[in-house]
């Protein structure tokens, strides 16, 4: 009996041993997965960290309505995008589709009655909608910059070049400047923005100055105080191809040595495939595509965005092959929008359209559309 009991205790040993040594590996890979676990968890609040960190504006579901005598005018309905530091996105869409509208409003630079509203409007954290308009002083010029569409009205006739530049350096840079001081600066501006003979050129008119050379100047003022943003309201308008690309080149170049996040409105996708990270497409007032330029040039997803690429001048077009242009006129902006406002232009319309507006459907991390037709690419 004893040596049985003996066998016994010895098996009885040698399971305990096996199930203390099973649960020993169970502990490790649990202990090994809750590491993990946790590492994983950490990586993505540190990115996600960095990504909100890294954002500089971010509109949510922005509106504009400017009340008239009689009737409302909607420029802006409901738009949502955001941007990065240092990021260089554009805005396209045909004349009246409220990209202008939609940037002044960012920079309160609306008529006097016109009414903003927004889910969010914030930039470096900041709450704009809040903002009164002396607080607006301490941002405008300072931190967002923008550049109109006319130089020879953005500039003042009556003032030498020079002294429009020292202005607004005296104005708008944190630190102190003496007039000496904002005059040097203001040569040296002129020279780092292409234009020879600065001091020369400084106690010149804008009449003297072509629109190259007009635009040239505008953008050294824009650009002035360093701003973490600006706003580019079609810089090359009117200028040959030639200064188109000079001054669009100047511009990158000026914009990535300060790190300054751009936003170019323009109607020319060419120069937004060559020049732009981002694309916002608008049209009647509300965002219809955005994404990375390579993914919208590439699998364009709304009608609109299709329309408009397909309406692009190309070198493999046939002899005698006309263009396609987009049928049709764009939407009243007298009234509020209730369904899909290009839905009068589309070709893929359905019955869905005309009674309800699209929501915003994603293709990917980057890519989205306003469109109630699935798309899917493979």
């Amino acid at each position: 009996m004893n040596w049985e009991e003996n066998e016994e205790q010895r098996k009885n040993e040698g399971q305990r041993k096996n199930e203390e040594q099973r649960n020993k590996e169970v502990y490790r890979k649990k202990e090994g997965y809750r590491v993990e676990e946790k590492r994983v968890v950490e990586e993505y609040r540190v990115q996600e960290y960095k990504e909100q960190e890294e954002e500089l504006l971010s509109v949510e579901d922005l509106s504009v309505e400017i009340p008239l005598s009689e009737k409302t005018v909607y420029p802006v309905s409901g738009i949502r995008f955001s941007l990065k530091e240092g990021e260089l996105a554009a805005i396209v869409g045909e004349s009246g589709s409220g990209k202008s509208v939609a940037m002044k409003s960012i920079l309160g630079l609306l008529p006097s009655g016109a009414r903003r509203t927004a889910k969010k409007l914030s930039f470096k954290g900041k709450d704009l909608i809040s903002l009164s308009e002396k607080e607006y002083y301490g941002i405008r010029g300072k931190e967002i910059s923008m550049i109109f569409q006319d130089p020879m009205t953005a500039l003042n006739p009556l003032m030498r070049i020079g002294e429009q530049i020292s202005e607004v350096i005296l104005r708008n840079r944190k630190e102190k400047m003496t007039k000496q001081e904002a005059k040097e600066e203001a040569i040296r501006l002129l020279s780092s923005v292409g234009i020879t003979d600065a001091e020369k050129k400084y106690r010149q008119y804008p009449h003297e100055f072509s629109g190259g050379m007009r635009q040239r100047v505008l953008i050294a003022m824009a650009l002035s105080c360093s701003p973490a943003l600006l706003i580019a309201d079609e810089p090359t308008t009117a200028l040959d191809v030639t200064i188109q690309a000079q001054i669009l080149k100047l511009l990158k170049e000026e914009a990535r040595e300060r790190n300054t996040a751009v936003i170019l409105i323009t109607h020319d996708l060419s120069l937004v495939f060559e020049n732009a990270e981002s694309l916002f497409v608008m049209y009647g007032g509300k965002i219809m595509e955005k994404g990375k330029v390579e993914e919208i040039f590439s699998t364009p997803a709304h009608p609109y965005t299709k329309a408009l690429l397909a309406a692009i001048p190309s070198m493999e077009m046939e002899k005698g092959e006309r263009l396609k242009p987009i049928e049709g006129n764009p939407p009243s902006l007298f009234e509020k929008p209730m369904r899909c406002p290009f839905l009068e232009r589309c070709k893929e319309r359905m019955p869905i359209c005309e009674v309800e507006l699209p929501k915003e459907q994603s293709l990917s991390k980057t890519h989205s559309f306003a469109c109630h037709q699935k798309v899917e690419f493979k």
